[in-house]
């Protein structure tokens, strides 16, 4: 009798094939809406409340500072409680190996070292490339100082879009030729701002070359391109575009001049196929399997990311003549043969990205198989040879499961403004009379004029806030009016 055909996991599955998971999931499902609504509530309050911050330039950067913490924060919760999975992290050129990842006790990544200041680059794979890479900057404490290059449509959705306004985050039309000047003044005065903060402030500025995520569409565009031109074409990444970084790179290169552009390679488990040859090998994309309301509303994550980071310092990049930008102007985008030379070069390192995911397609890592492991033939240091015996690690990868460090409970009420936001608002409704007083003499103070200030007393005696907050208010509002 033949024995029942084994279903593949749910990840291994496309999300269209998979069984429905609507009753089963539902708790989970509400579990998080709950949570996470919160957590953007009670940030959002807390940009609103602290709003006048952002527009007195000594107090700017710590304002956006508190509210990306905080949704950095929330990420990570939320990735850890409803879809737990890991990053596994390995280095590649311009990183130390030896001295990358920090390791608590347990031997559990808890921290990594990377350049304070750069532009990071990503391969653009799925929707929920964002969700795992700001995860990745909550471990490198870059999650604070986190810029990310988005959609100007993305501005208007309500509270999310006002939020990430607010966090100075970068918007663009993708149209350069609107985009050219505005992008260049949003780059110089993340420069500035970050320049303010001193030379230990971290910057991250989160772009992805490639512009959109990679589908069977956006391959199918992608290779038209290259033989259009007659360049090569890739098979699990999308030819990149170079304008908008080489843009990047030479205006904040002007105002920061230790930047670093960190290069990461992301990658997720899919199916295995037994072909080998690219001809031969059906197309599997990883949007097709991973979607945002897969992985966090039917709670079925990737069991595990594949990171790859390098570093590149602006003297290895073709990056042109800067003393133009250097002068001030907004407008220098560099000769067609700069142009030319940063594309080629940028092209350079996705062929190596692409030899990168060809070898974790068919062997599951970043790092290169070894075929034995003598003594004599070890190069990983101590730590990576334990690493490799753990759970079949291979040398110089190290596993970070995404989660928020101890004291947990801190860093969740943090993620949450600590609730302050509502306590506020709380507060000032009960005590509303005061506050309206207070409004009072603002109006008064800025010259709105006696209609005003008669208009907010009435509102104040009609407010039933009880004698003693009247008294305090009126006494109040007697002595300030004599001094104004």
């Amino acid at each position: 009798m033949a024995l029942p055909r084994q279903q593949p996991p749910l990840w291994a599955q496309p999300v269209a094939q998979r069984p429905p998971r609507l009753w089963t999931a539902l708790p989970f499902t509400a579990a998080f809406i709950l949570l996470f609504d919160i957590g953007i509530l009670t940030s959002f309050t807390a940009l609103v409340l602290l709003l006048p911050l952002a527009y007195w330039r000594p107090t700017r950067l710590a304002y956006r500072r508190v509210g990306k913490k905080a949704f950095g924060g929330l990420l990570v919760l939320v990735v850890q409680l409803f879809s737990p999975t890991e990053l596994v992290l390995t280095a590649g050129e311009g990183v130390a190996h030896d001295k990358w990842v920090e390791k608590d006790a347990e031997g559990t990544v808890s921290k990594v070292l990377l350049p304070a200041k750069g532009i990071w680059i990503s391969n653009h794979t799925t929707l929920a490339d964002w969700l795992y890479l700001w995860s990745f900057t909550y471990l490198s404490s870059h999650s604070p100082s986190l810029y990310i290059a988005l959609k100007s449509s993305l501005r208007r959705i309500p509270i999310i879009g006002w939020s990430i306004k607010m966090l100075g985050f970068v918007f663009l039309e993708r149209n350069w030729a609107r985009d050219a000047k505005p992008f260049a003044r949003q780059l110089r005065q993340i420069g500035e701002e970050t320049n303010r903060g001193g030379i230990d402030e971290k910057l991250a500025l989160l772009l992805f070359p490639e512009g959109t995520i990679v589908t069977e569409n956006t391959r199918a565009a992608s290779k038209r391109f290259a033989e259009k031109t007659k360049i090569s074409d890739f098979e699990h990444l999308l030819l990149p575009r170079s304008t908008g970084l080489f843009s990047a790179l030479r205006h904040l290169a002007v105002t920061v001049p230790t930047l670093t552009l960190i290069d990461l390679t992301l990658a997720y488990p899919l199916p295995r196929t037994s072909a080998t040859s690219p001809s031969q090998r059906p197309p599997i994309y990883a949007s097709d399997y991973y979607t945002l309301p897969s992985i966090l509303l039917s709670h079925v994550p990737p069991p595990e990311l594949h990171l790859h980071v390098r570093a590149f310092p602006l003297a290895a990049i073709p990056l042109g003549d800067l003393s133009r930008l250097r002068g001030g102007a907004l407008d220098d985008e560099g000769s067609a043969e700069e142009k030319a030379a940063f594309e080629r070069w940028l092209r350079e390192r996705w062929t190596e990205k692409e030899q990168l995911l060809a070898r974790y397609r068919t062997e599951g890592s970043f790092v290169p198989a070894r075929a034995s492991k003598p003594e004599t033939a070890r190069h990983g240091t101590k730590e990576e040879e334990e690493d490799d015996d753990d759970e079949g690690r291979r040398p110089g990868e190290h596993v970070w499961p995404i989660r928020l460090r101890h004291p947990f409970v801190w860093e969740a009420l943090a993620a949450f403004c600590f609730f302050l936001p509502f306590l506020a608002v709380f507060y000032l409704w009960q005590h509303r009379v005061i506050a309206l007083e207070a409004l009072k003499y603002v109006a008064a103070w800025v010259g709105l004029g006696g209609g005003a200030v008669a208009g907010t007393a009435k509102a104040a005696k009609s407010c039933g806030c009880g004698k003693m907050a009247g008294q305090a208010a009126a006494t109040a509002a007697q002595k300030l009016a004599g001094e104004l």
